[in-house]
């Protein structure tokens, strides 16, 4: 879980799907 919050922070930029849900 860390690991895709980390992901997530990095892809921010991009916005990736997993971002959308997390945010």
């Amino acid at each position: 879980m860390l690991k895709h919050v980390a992901i997530a922070r990095n892809d921010s930029s991009n916005g990736p799907t997993c971002n959308k849900p997390l945010q």
